[in-house]
């Protein structure tokens, strides 16, 4: 129960930062922040792997 309720809330916040990156991608600026958000997205991933 506890797992899918945390995945829940996590397709949740994916959604929510998809919507920003929409939003700024229409705008079509500061697309370099747009890579940045991508890299540390990423990075943070990486590093919860390493922990876990």
């Amino acid at each position: 129960m506890v797992k899918k309720k945390t995945v829940k809330i996590v397709i949740i916040v994916n959604r929510s930062r998809q919507k920003k990156l929409r939003k700024r991608a229409k705008t079509g600026r500061n697309q370099l922040q747009k890579i940045g958000l991508i890299w540390s997205q990423s990075n943070h991933r990486e590093e919860a792997t390493e922990i876990s």
